[in-house]
């Protein structure tokens, strides 16, 4: 009886241990009736919980249109949106766009009797607003091949031709390079980011100096006086997300910063450090005001029961909703202001070269 019985509860408790993997009878699980589900984020957009921005219908009469400062390179992006009845917050839609056309059509010297020079200058105002568009919905507009580009004309190759029959000095590779050198420097586009530290080198902005006899005692003195001087211009940005790209290289913004420098608790290491940055910055500006202003604790008892107390409770969905949109928000306008800025850039260099070309031509006489 014995061995016909454990026989029978052999296959039972073969079946409980491949289960459980567990040979005390395994982990009992019950229904806790919380499948999901309904999706408690179904039908809620991060990036849109609030209405949606409308352009503002503004019109403009023939005393306002004269008024208009035409030239469109002293307009700024709130002041570019302002023009077509934008706040530099929205985000530029399809729609929006096609408003904002309907509304430079109506300047066309058939509809309005005004002079053609403001059609010109509000188009030109649209095709900016268009670059920055076209910037923030990359992935959304379609892909064109074409064989042609804007900054190719058939007639350069001629004309370098001909130059060079005029001048054949410059079939000197010597001769031909520093003419080549002075047409770059003449012609190329200025870039405050890498005209690099030059004159900032040469002088003295930035140095401490400090008295020749200082007393070992005073040094410290002197440290923490330097500390307080880094401090106060080291800009504050907030809290900022756990976040780091895992890409080397700069960011896309920094034509408007002095200079930029790699984390130093970065998983890369120590990142890299700017010239003028080390220099500027020699010393971490924590100072014993720092340590003085932060709250202190006799225990570690008293310090778990302060951490006790800390509110840990996470932030409800129409909170972490509104975060989101308000994030989602200031990337929209950081990439707005980029695409303003190289929109800019792209029209100095096609200014250039036109001058450059233009200048070939009338030595030519083509």
């Amino acid at each position: 009886m014995r061995q016909n019985t454990r026989q029978r509860s052999t296959p039972n408790t073969t079946a409980n241990n491949s289960m459980t993997k567990c040979h005390k009878g395994g982990v009992k699980i019950k229904e806790t009736n919380n499948g999901y589900i309904a999706d408690p984020f179904q039908n809620v957009n991060p990036f849109n919980i609030v209405p949606e921005e409308k352009r503002e219908d503004i019109q403009y009469n023939k005393s306002d249109y004269s008024t208009l400062d035409l030239n469109i390179d002293h307009y700024s992006r709130p002041e570019l949106y302002q023009l077509f009845g934008l706040t530099s917050s929205i985000a530029l839609t399809e729609n929006i766009m096609k408003e904002c056309k309907k509304m430079v059509l109506k300047t066309h010297p058939d509809k309005s009797q005004l002079d053609n020079k403001y059609f010109i200058f509000f188009s030109g105002a649209y095709k900016k607003l268009l670059g920055i568009y076209e910037f923030q919905n990359k992935v959304n507009s379609k892909k064109t091949t074409t064989t042609t580009s804007e900054y190719h004309d058939t007639n350069n190759g001629e004309v370098l031709d001909k130059m060079f029959d005029m001048n054949t000095e410059l079939k000197d590779p010597k001769n031909f390079n520093n003419w080549f050198n002075q047409q770059f420097e003449k012609h190329r586009l200025e870039d405050p980011v890498s005209s690099g530290y030059g004159n900032w080198l040469k002088s003295d902005e930035d140095i401490v100096f400090t008295p020749t006899n200082i007393t070992k005692d005073k040094m410290a003195s002197e440290i923490e006086k330097r500390k307080r001087e880094v401090k106060a211009v080291t800009t504050y940005t907030g809290v900022g997300d756990l976040f780091s790209s895992t890409f080397g290289g700069s960011s896309l913004m920094a034509y408007d910063s002095n200079f930029t420098s790699g984390s130093l608790f970065s998983n890369e290491g120590m990142g890299f450090t700017d010239l003028r940055q080390a220099y500027a910055e020699s010393v971490i500006p924590v100072t014993e005001e720092d340590y003085n202003n932060i709250q202190k604790f006799k225990s570690v008892d008293e310090y778990k029961r302060h951490r006790d107390g800390t509110n840990v409770v996470p932030l409800s969905k129409e909170e972490s909703m509104r975060q989101l949109y308000h994030e989602n928000k200031q990337k929209d306008e950081e990439s707005a202001a980029l695409a303003f800025y190289y929109a800019q850039q792209s029209e100095k260099a096609k200014k250039n070269e036109n001058d450059f070309w233009t200048g070939l031509k009338q030595v030519t006489n083509w």
